[in-house]
């Protein structure tokens, strides 16, 4: 099972796209929001329903 972790956060840059996990503010305790994403195991596929599972808070 691979699980990755990253942090993002919702600011936008000049071009008014969202920054995400490239916003410079993020290295601040405080600042976004931490995810992760899992690969579930070929043979769990079935049984959970989808082939990767994540969240955020």
């Amino acid at each position: 099972m691979k699980i990755k972790t990253e942090k993002r956060c919702g600011c936008r840059g000049e071009d008014d796209k969202q920054l995400g996990t490239h916003c410079p503010k993020l290295k601040r305790a405080g600042h976004g929001k931490w995810s992760y994403r899992l690969r579930v195991p070929d043979e769990l596929v079935e049984l959970v329903g989808k082939q990767y599972l994540r969240g955020s808070g």
